[in-house]
């Protein structure tokens, strides 16, 4: 048999998500189940039966999962016919303490070699989207101040004042960038100069630096004067590889969705630190032509996904995850779906006539693509693309893209809080996970595959980067060599190469998603009687660890520091009124909860059996009836919003169907949100679903 075990290299946190991958042949007898060995005493500690076989990428896996075990020590996966994983330590906060200085300061201070900015691979290369993005990552991490020490977070500024510095040198006075300092001053790629406004406002933001804000603007207005579809001819071998097309195709002459989800971002940062209308304006209309021209909305024939974006607008060419290449057009696209703009503007502009639209996009690309796309292979990797019905992970492309992965990984943390689901925290800590070593692994002595660290110098069995500096991460695995782009038709999309060039890129982008994933749940909770603030006892109970406590003089409650990835249940007491509800708090997020013991709201989508014909269960949690108002806001070809009254009887729920007009009228995708607002208390939620040809039929506006 050949059989292989793949784990991390590093480990996993208690609470994360433990799925053992078994990778093997055909021929190979399916493995019944695994055993978790705890190195220290040979114990075993958990079993766990292997899933069915996924053929994929030329071979075949099984996973075992052992989430559940959650014991800090080191253990080993053994299956019952003896082979072994490599071994693994389970311990709090591991990623962080074991990779955050190794890939931050420490390798961007041997970088530097007395230039400016730092040494981008092997060869003294210092790219300017390599720059953004370290500046970007350097950001993220710097947020987790609480849990840096003075001494950590004097270096990582110092790094971040380092590359802005690059960043100004670059930058030309008319607002563009040279695409590097010392090598390529002549060049300049539309991309690059987004990337440069991005990485300079937010840098004003922390370091309070007028100058920067002022030159973050500069680079703005060059941008928007030298539109991106100017250069979509450029490379166009590069292009019709990427998107699998032959002559006389040519890019249609518009943006492309990667540069206007850019500009988004950059846009509302803008007005996050000027309230400038203007930035609010161009942001407000760069989300109206990408909600309506650019997201997919109807589902692949082939796979069923949706909610990604046309590459161009209704071209039914999919937007690549990963579309980075060479030194021209599309050098420098490295931010994958980045819809982080959407999720600014909602912070930004709550009561915005457009609001639904922008929760109708977020939510579409979360659930019918981001989701279902990453649950395609055992690893829970992003993929590179739905290439035209083909959904594809390692190529076409340059090198290979763990710097995607990491990005990812930041996404779906933003979305988990958003959206308060754990399952896109899940997804963050599984594509992290791929770059330490949860991977399809690489051929060791006895010619099992054993998983591969792209981080230079970090697990037992990982990469050597060109330059050979320590914590380096390497471009990760590939359909193609190094640097040889062939064209779609041409590619079969498996793992077969590892390429090794140490670009900086990476390494940014994996301080994004390890600083989104870091940071500990908090929940605050409030209680109150018919509106007037109450003596109440609050209890907490995540998975196997639970919290009590009283409320204050201001009937709040603050539970710091919970345990991440625990679903559970909030219960609160005040004489003989209790109240019991489900919780699910995020990483990072703080969860404020407004608790009426007389009337508390919760309110549910249920679909039906085909993932269609939604009805709304809604429920008081409280010990007093209640008449609330329900406001259904739709988002599909023709938005409308419905309102309407509702009785709620105590300790009950009701279930409302949608009005019959309402159904006939929906075609493709639709997005519904509900917000239910009583005396006391509000509660909303929001889903979205395909309407087929016989769905048509739902009951209407009725209370049942």
């Amino acid at each position: 048999m050949s059989r292989s075990v793949l784990a991390s290299q590093l480990g996993y946190r208690p609470e994360d998500p433990k799925i053992i991958v078994i990778r093997g042949l055909d021929d190979d007898e399916p493995p019944v189940d695994a055993a978790l060995v705890r190195s220290e005493d040979g114990a075993v500690v958990a079993e766990a039966q292997a899933s069915d076989a996924q053929r994929l990428w030329g071979a075949v896996f099984w996973t075992v999962d052992f989430t559940g075990v959650s014991t800090p020590g080191r253990y080993v996966v053994r299956l019952n016919a003896g082979e072994r994983s490599n071994e693994f330590d389970v311990e709090d906060d591991l990623l962080l303490s074991r990779t955050l200085l190794p890939t931050s300061v420490a390798t961007l201070e041997a970088r530097v070699r007395g230039k400016l900015g730092w040494q981008d691979c092997a060869f003294d290369g210092r790219g300017l989207e390599s720059h953004a993005i370290v500046v970007l990552g350097l950001l993220d991490v710097l947020a987790l101040a609480p849990q840096l020490d003075d001494a950590i977070r004097q270096r990582l500024l110092a790094q971040l004042r380092h590359g802005t510095e690059y960043l100004t040198a670059c930058q030309r006075e008319d607002g563009s960038f040279m695409n590097e300092y010392y090598i390529a001053r002549d060049k300049t790629t539309w991309t690059l100069c987004a990337l440069g406004c991005l990485a300079l406002v937010r840098a004003a933001e922390l370091l309070s630096s007028g100058t920067l804000l002022d030159r973050a603007k500069t680079a703005w207005n060059w941008c928007l004067s030298h539109g991106s579809e100017t250069a979509s001819s450029v490379e166009l071998d590069t292009t019709r590889k990427v998107f699998g097309q032959y002559p006389p195709w040519l890019p249609p002459a518009a943006p492309r969705a990667r540069d206007l989800l850019l500009l988004l971002r950059a846009a509302t940062e803008l007005y996050r630190n000027t309230n400038d209308p203007t930035y609010a304006n161009a942001a407000t209309g760069l989300a109206r032509v990408l909600s309506s021209a650019y997201q997919c909305n109807e589902p692949s024939e082939q796979n069923g996904l949706y909610g990604d974006f046309w590459a161009w607008p209704q071209t039914y060419i999919h937007q690549r995850g990963w579309e980075h290449a060479g030194w021209g057009f599309n050098c420098g696209a490295v931010l994958p779906d980045d819809v982080s703009g959407f999720l600014n503007l909602l912070e930004l502009f709550p009561d915005h006539p457009d609001h639904a639209s922008w929760r109708a996009v977020l939510h579409r690309y979360a659930y019918g693509y981001l989701r279902p796309g990453c649950e395609l292979t055992p690893f829970g990797i992003y993929p590179l693309g739905n290439c035209e019905g083909e959904v594809r992970f390692f190529g076409p492309s340059w090198h290979g893209f763990n710097g995607m992965y990491a990005q990812v990984a930041r996404t779906c943390m933003l979305l988990a809080r958003h959206l308060r689901d754990q399952h896109f925290e899940n997804l963050a800590q599984r594509n992290l996970q791929w770059i330490v070593g949860a991977n399809v692994g690489t051929q060791v002595a006895d010619g099992r595959y054993q998983g591969l660290s792209w981080i230079s110098g970090t697990g037992e069995h990982c990469t050597e980067v060109w330059s050979g500096i320590p914590g380096s991460i390497a471009n990760g695995f590939c359909a193609t060599p190094q640097f040889r782009l062939e064209h779609l038709d041409d590619v079969l999309d498996a793992p077969t190469f590892e390429t090794r060039e140490d670009w900086l890129v990476h390494n940014g982008s994996w301080l994004s998603g390890l600083a989104q994933v870091s940071t500990r749940p908090r929940l605050k909770v409030r209680v109150q009687d018919a509106g007037r603030l109450t003596p109440a006892t609050v209890s907490l109970a995540l998975g196997d660890a639970s919290f009590q406590a009283q409320t204050n003089a201001r009937g709040v409650v603050i539970f710091q520091e919970l345990p991440r990835l625990r679903c559970g249940t909030l219960e609160v007491s005040a004489g003989e009124r209790r109240l019991q509800l489900p919780v699910e708090p995020i990483s990072g997020d703080s969860l404020d909860l407004v608790i009426d013991l007389s009337e508390t709201l919760r309110v549910e989508w249920e679909l039906g059996v085909d993932g269609d014909q939604p009805s709304l269960l809604i429920t008081n949690l409280g010990a007093e009836p209640a008449t609330a108002q329900l406001e259904l806001s739709v988002v599909t070809d023709a938005p409308t919003s419905v309102t309407e009254l509702c009785e709620l009887p105590a300790g009950q729920s009701i279930i409302w169907d949608l009005p019959v007009s309402l159904a006939r009228s929906v075609t493709g995708s639709c997005w519904l949100r509900a917000v239910v607002t009583g005396r006391f208390s509000v509660a909303a939620a929001e889903t979205s679903y395909l309407v087929k040809p016989t769905s048509k039929s739902a009951q209407g506006g009725s209370a049942r």
